[in-house]
């Protein structure tokens, strides 16, 4: 579509439309035509940033990790920072699936080249084995899956997520006490 526009397009809008598409063709179609509507001939992350809904991919490999780690307090920082970056929460979210998602299905199928998706550092949490690793990134999953279809109803969606986070290493705390 760029090509045949005559407009350039830097990689990263490219798959932060691929990404916020999820798939729809249509959807893709729709975000890049309100990108060509700003009359440029080359759409950057700032003109994304005006259609687009504000997410990074980084900053949740870094919450995934801070989970993977089992350190609350990095978590709940990287909670903060998208909450104050603007972030949007269900892309967010999203993406944060996403990382969690690729983690697991990277551990167990070495087929899958990295780089193909974001996949978060390989956490080594104090004295956690893979195990552990592997059964916190399938909670995390869960617990981010299940609040997905109650982030967008609620008027402060990254305090359902600090829930989610505090429940996940709550429960945790609780599992290992005598």
């Amino acid at each position: 579509l760029a090509a045949a526009e005559q407009v350039t397009v830097d990689a990263d809008v490219v798959q932060a439309i691929a990404r916020t598409a999820d798939g729809s063709v249509r959807d893709a179609e729709s975000m890049f035509g309100q990108l060509l509507a700003f009359g440029g001939k080359h759409i950057a992350s700032a003109d994304a940033a005006f259609v687009l809904p504000r997410s990074s991919v980084e900053r949740a490999r870094s919450l995934a990790d801070a989970i993977a780690r089992r350190d609350l307090p990095a978590a709940i920082d990287e909670v903060h920072a998208a909450e104050e970056g603007g972030f949007d929460a269900d892309a967010y979210l999203r993406d944060v699936i996403t990382v969690l998602r690729d983690a697991i299905l990277n551990r167990f199928s070495p087929s899958r080249r990295e780089g193909e998706r974001p996949v978060p550092a390989r956490a080594s949490g104090e004295g956690a084995g893979t195990s552990e690793i592997f059964a916190r990134e399938v909670a995390a999953l869960r617990a981010c899956s299940e609040l997905l279809d109650r982030i967008g109803r609620s008027d402060r969606p990254f305090f359902n997520l600090e829930v989610a986070v505090l429940g996940l290493m709550a429960n945790e705390l609780q599992a290992a006490s005598p």
